[in-house]
């Protein structure tokens, strides 16, 4: 138990074996390391330089022989620590570069083309593609909400909507009847609601920001995202999904 514990501080199996064996010893020979924690001899070095590395084990030398000595285990948390800055100067450094990164990424899928998306992550993460290639006062589309996806979807929608919000970014959703009045639905900002009427039902939703259209299908069996990255079918489902707004049922 102690080793899958010490494991938990950043070290590796037989890294977390030989400091435990050298804490029951004054100091050790390599070999008596070995044998004590039940770990390779050719990597016993190796594991002892990563020790020394990390401030938790020293060595003395007697007549020509090295042997080794546990720090005290103090030095797990403070060796954490020096870890936790270095991921956050490593953090620093990714926010630095990541609008960057993010326009590269961005163009280079101007250009037009398809990609399928399965399962339920595979969904999801359609739905961050929509935070990620939109800005403040953009706007989302979303047709034909069915009553299993909100079901589904309903934990992660709660944090996607509420990121959404908070960078400005707008959303008009036309959701099915039954999945409107499936569940009392608390208010979300940046959004306006409407339900279709109740003769027309979508298996099959859509989603629709910038130049991408999703169509995702959610059924029991199924639950699938197809991805067309195209300016001009974009700007047509944009004018469908309108037609069918001004025929939505305003919800209350």
């Amino acid at each position: 138990m102690e080793v899958d514990d010490i494991q938990k501080a950043g070290l590796t199996p037989s890294e977390a074996k030989a400091y435990i064996a050298l804490l029951d010893m004054k100091s050790a020979t390599p070999s008596k390391i070995v044998t004590a924690a039940k770990i390779s001899p050719s990597k016993i070095y190796d594991i002892l330089q990563r020790l020394i590395a990390k401030g938790l084990a020293s060595f003395v030398i007697h007549g020509n022989k090295r042997e080794y000595r546990a720090a005290d285990p103090e030095q797990l948390l403070l060796y954490m620590k020096s870890k936790e800055k270095e991921l956050d100067a490593q953090k620093h450094i990714i926010s630095g570069i990541l609008p960057s990164l993010q326009q590269r990424f961005r163009q280079s899928r101007e250009s037009e083309g398809a990609e399928i998306f399965e399962g339920i992550h595979g969904i999801k993460s359609v739905f961050e593609k929509s935070l990620c290639e939109t800005e403040k006062g953009d706007a989302v589309y979303l047709l034909g909400y069915p009553k299993l996806a909100s079901t589904i979807f309903d934990t992660y929608n709660r944090d996607y909507h509420a990121r959404r919000a908070k960078l400005g970014i707008k959303m008009k959703a036309l959701f099915n009847k039954e999945a409107w009045f499936a569940k009392e639905r608390e208010p979300r900002k940046r959004i306006q609601n409407k339900y279709l009427p109740e003769n027309i039902i979508t298996p099959a939703f859509l989603i629709i920001f910038n130049n991408v259209v999703g169509n995702i299908i959610v059924t029991e069996n199924q639950k699938t995202c197809i991805v067309i990255q195209n300016k001009e079918v974009a700007e047509s489902y944009k004018k469908y999904f309108e037609m069918l707004w001004k025929n939505g049922i305003r919800c209350k």
